[in-house]
């Protein structure tokens, strides 16, 4: 089961099964998910086979020039692993380059990519098949192309300003006049992803590829060193986790905004959320009020995992101890700018499954390809402050404060749900919304999915979709200053995968809010 096309009704796709299921960014990657699990890989050979298409296929959302954070299941232990695959800020950045604020595109916007790291390391920890298998999908649409789907044209249409300041960018994506259906090819990416295949990810972080990045990305004013590179590792962490209505929920720790989901859903269940009728402007509040009061509360707790991950824990046990008392609260935090991310989620029947989410922050992310390699640089420096003092303040060697929000669900130690979902720093309140409807107040997975939602705006502002109940959006803007009404496929409202294990089956669901 993967996303498809938006229909006319808004309905959520559905599938059912019970060897596999899958629910991804793109048709493409599932179905190659599916088929590589069906050859003989495992649950994990057939999530990598998947994001390595994505990272093909949605160009301007995810790929080796970005990162990955990644939750592992098994089955037979109940054991939860987290694999956090963000870069780091190269040695060359500090404070001080970034009076005027950390950049949102260009050389400087870029963190040391994480994602092929994670790929090739949880194929080594916990796969069957080597990497040089697992890329030859991915190898294939890039250098035999894929079709031209309407998510790249649009995202082309929005960033055709960004995409004219580089030469390569605009040679790949605006030059072509690309057009529904017509085969989309990127030679230089088949032939990165080839060397890569027949050398591993090493070639990429120590060897020839290495050298070459670092020379083509210097030659622009890139900070990025070999050291930068050959330096980078895959963190092993212990997932954040904490109880909402019976349920296990698990997540990943910091640097990753994890933290906000559950501080969220441990506010919804101490209001008693589970009294309230998810289509009642009441439902609406409380869930609005829990994200704001989440971020006030962790502001400090989410950064670089070697300084944050204690502080994340501890305020997270404080709070299952105290719990807190919900009131309405101005306060506003503004947040990143747009974002586009994609995700992957597979459970197969013994329970095994994966939640991935890989992106490379905003769409087309710095707006720079390196020459000759097809990689797009992502732009997640954006994701430091510049206060001194702040554990998140921006240094070198510092991972930043990261989007990608992985979710597990587990009850009486069995797997019951992977979910996650693109959106930015809008990943848990979306992902919040969805669990309390489905956790505590009782609906299918489907129709939590499908039901209209809240998210926040550039400037902090509450921002909920047009198909929203007038009794709702009327209630809301009595008491939200600038609340606006947008469509539902706008980015920041996310775009939820799930499956779902329940009794024997198991079951996809992917949302209509984005196409691929």
């Amino acid at each position: 089961m993967s996303q498809s096309s938006v229909r006319p009704e808004f309905h959520v796709d559905e599938a059912r099964g019970r060897r596999i299921a899958v629910s991804s960014g793109h048709h493409l990657a599932g179905e190659v998910a599916v088929r590589t699990f069906l050859d003989g890989g495992n649950i994990i050979d057939a999530a990598i086979s998947g994001a390595a298409v994505l990272g093909v296929v949605l160009p301007y959302a995810c790929g080796i020039g970005g990162d990955a954070s990644l939750l592992y299941r098994e089955a037979a232990t109940g054991m939860t692993h987290a694999l956090n695959g963000t870069g780091a800020a190269p040695s060359g950045a500090n404070r001080s380059m970034f009076q005027k604020g950390m950049p949102t595109t260009g050389i400087h916007a870029a963190t040391i990519p994480g994602a092929l790291a994670l790929w090739e390391d949880a194929l080594s920890l916990f796969g069957t098949r080597p990497l040089r298998d697992i890329l030859q999908p991915a190898i294939a649409y890039a250098c035999e192309g894929f079709p031209v789907h309407l998510g790249l044209i649009e995202n082309i249409d929005h960033k055709r300003e960004l995409l004219r300041k580089d030469a390569v960018c605009t040679r790949l994506f605006l030059d072509a006049n690309l057009e529904m259906g017509q085969p989309f090819i990127q030679s230089d990416l088949g032939r990165v992803l080839h060397a890569i295949a027949q050398n591993g990810a090493q070639v990429f972080y120590r060897g020839a590829i290495a050298e070459e990045f670092v020379r083509k990305t210097a030659a622009a004013g890139g900070l990025f060193t070999r050291e930068d590179l050959s330096s980078h590792q895959t963190l092993r962490q212990e997932p954040l986790r904490t109880s909402f209505y019976g349920y296990e929920i698990l997540t990943m720790p910091p640097n990753s905004v994890g933290l906000h989901l559950l501080l969220q859903l441990l506010a919804l269940q101490s209001a008693g959320v589970h009294q309230l009728d998810p289509d009642t402007p009441a439902f609406w509040r409380l869930t609005i009020d829990a994200w704001r009061w989440s971020i006030n509360a962790s502001d400090e707790a989410i950064g670089d995992p070697s300084e944050t991950q204690a502080r994340a824990e501890a305020l997270l046990r404080k709070i299952e101890k105290n719990p807190t008392k919900l009131g309405s609260t101005e306060s506003r935090p503004v947040l990143p700018s747009s974002g586009d991310t994609t995700n992957l989620v597979i459970m197969d029947e013994p329970g095994n499954c994966v939640s991935l989410v890989q992106s490379v922050s905003a769409p087309f992310a710095s707006g720079i390809v390196v020459p000759g390699t097809g990689i797009l640089l992502n732009n997640r420096m954006r994701g430091f402050y510049t206060k001194e003092g702040s554990i998140n303040c921006v240094a070198p060697g510092r991972r930043p404060k990261h989007t990608l929000v992985p979710v597990l669900v587990a009850r009486y130690g069995q797997t019951m749900m992977a979910i996650g979902t693109p959106g930015a720093a809008g990943q848990p309140l979306t992902l919040a919304q969805v669990l309390a409807r489905v956790l505590a107040c009782g609906q299918d997975t489907a129709t939590a999915i499908h039901a209209p939602r809240w998210s926040v705006g550039l400037s902090g502002q509450i921002i909920v979709e047009r198909a929203a109940p007038a009794s709702i959006i009327n209630a809301l803007s009595a008491q939200e200053t600038g609340l606006e009404t947008m469509s539902e496929r706008h980015v920041r409202f996310g775009s939820v995968k799930a499956v779902v294990k329940e009794d024997d089956a198991l079951r996809a669901a992917a949302d209509y809010r984005r196409v691929a």
